[in-house]
């Protein structure tokens, strides 16, 4: 749910940042490929005019219903399922993040109960977590770094100190990564 509910925050155009900077990149390469455009800049600009217009949430509204799904929750997230508790988690020390070991969020989000062990297990649609801090960035002891989204099921516990140990900090600034490294025609 968190997932869906951020992808729907970029096709209503409520946010910027990474997420949206790689989508946008992404699709104007699929249309320029595709020969709908002839640059990546032209096909990020007809991209951010189908964001603008409504479209573009429009057409995630039509892929709900055709998959079965309630086309409303494109117009109202607070249909998504949500978690009973959120738990922030704080830096451990002033410094630049230098590194995240994305494993360790992808165990840490399995203990809250999004994802499972065995093919049987139940996933828990609501729980998971949300990085709000990146890699390059200045954090201050005390900042939050990531929310966990937790239910009744969830090990939060684990989860908490999973994502602690996951990030890294580094007492000399860090650059920002790449968000797009090259592309292959």
């Amino acid at each position: 749910a968190l997932e869906v509910e951020e992808a729907i925050d970029v096709l209503a155009g409520r946010v910027n940042g990474d997420l949206k900077d790689v989508a946008l990149q992404l699709g104007a390469h699929i249309l320029r490929n595709a020969g709908a455009c002839t640059t990546v800049e032209e096909g990020i600009g007809m991209l951010q005019t189908q964001i603008d217009n409504g479209e573009g949430l429009k057409k995630l509204s039509e892929m709900f219903a055709a998959q079965g799904g309630d086309p409303n929750v494109a117009y109202d997230t607070s249909l998504l399922p949500k978690a009973e508790k959120l738990i922030d988690l704080t830096a451990a020390q002033d410094g630049d993040i230098a590194a995240i070991r994305t494993r360790d969020i992808g165990y840490a989000a399995k203990a809250l109960g999004a994802g499972r062990e065995r093919k049987e297990d139940a996933v828990d649609l609501s729980v998971g977590l949300v990085m709000k801090k990146r890699i390059g960035e200045y954090v201050r002891k005390g900042d939050v770094v990531c929310t966990l989204h937790a239910g009744a099921r969830s090990d939060v516990a684990k989860a908490s100190e999973l994502m602690q140990g996951a990030i890294t900090y580094s007492d000399t600034p860090v650059e920002k990564p790449q968000l797009v490294y090259c592309v292959i025609d």
